[in-house]
């Protein structure tokens, strides 16, 4: 996970040979509301309707993966033992071969200012690269490249840069 002003980027690595399905499930709090942006992305509001997270699957493009399915719906929520009332639910389901990636983003929104957010993602070369150019809450620009391995005996690669007005930080995770 990597936490920028106005939000967070979550990178989901799943190892294997075969193909497999998998599901990122993402539970709001009762009294939130939920709506559709667009296919891949949801915005939960809080009750008060000043505060809004933006929960948007990054992999979505044609070239990409086109596997993955969101759906919004409602699943039980329990705040102590025995007590359980309804919420808002969001789901992305997959089913792809292994070893695959997926990367979710959740940008912040507050008193109509936008969070975290992304361009739509590039890559998908041969070496399955996705580079991700995302705008922070304060409108310093970030790059997140993630390669994954071509095999199970190492881990994924992610390189992150921010330009010189965020600071000029790098962090690379061989």
């Amino acid at each position: 996970m990597l936490g920028l002003a106005g939000g967070w980027v979550i990178v989901d690595w799943l190892e294997g040979r075969e193909r497999a399905g998998f599901v990122r499930w993402f539970h709001a709090a009762p009294g939130t509301r939920c709506e559709a942006l667009a296919s891949d992305a949801f915005r939960l509001w809080t009750p008060s309707g000043r505060a809004a997270l933006v929960v948007r699957d990054l992999g979505r493009a044609p070239t990409l993966w086109e596997s993955t399915r969101a759906a919004a719906g409602v699943g039980p929520y329990s705040e102590r033992y025995g007590r359980e009332v309804p919420a808002p639910v969001l789901r992305f389901t997959d089913d792809a071969p292994l070893p695959a990636v997926r990367v979710t983003l959740l940008g912040v929104e507050h008193d109509g200012r936008p969070g975290l957010r992304s361009a739509p993602p590039t890559g998908r070369g041969a070496d399955g690269t996705l580079r991700l150019e995302l705008t922070d809450a304060r409108g310093a620009a970030a790059a997140l490249t993630v390669r994954p391995t071509l095999g199970n005996d190492a881990e994924p690669r992610l390189v992150f840069e921010r330009d010189s007005a965020g600071g000029g930080v790098r962090y690379r995770r061989p």
